[in-house]
């Protein structure tokens, strides 16, 4: 068994899990977090045509995108999941494997 030390942060309703001082995983629910750089950035409460912005020619499927995100150099496919009730954005969640 692999056993790594973790700590959860709760925000309200959001949660981001630290592993070994490194962020895991992270669920947000409210817009009082957003997500972007500088000025560009999307929030829980965004229409979803704000998406075409950060992640253009997306595909939708069961309400919820998966998108490429970039972290340094690396491209990571399809860990960021965009939740959302078929006109807005509703949840966020990022997992690090």
């Amino acid at each position: 068994m692999d056993e790594r030390i973790g700590s959860l942060y709760k925000y309200g309703q959001n949660r981001l899990l630290f592993k070994e001082n490194e962020l895991y995983l992270f669920t947000i629910n409210s817009n009082s977090i957003h997500l972007g750089k500088g000025t560009n950035y999307i929030k829980v409460g965004d229409p979803i045509a704000v998406l075409d912005t950060f992640y253009p020619n997306y595909l939708m499927e069961d309400n919820k995108v998966r998108a490429r995100i970039k972290s340094g150099t690396n491209e990571i496919d399809k860990s960021l999941i965009i939740f959302t009730n078929g006109s807005t954005i509703t949840e966020f969640i990022l997992h690090f494997d």
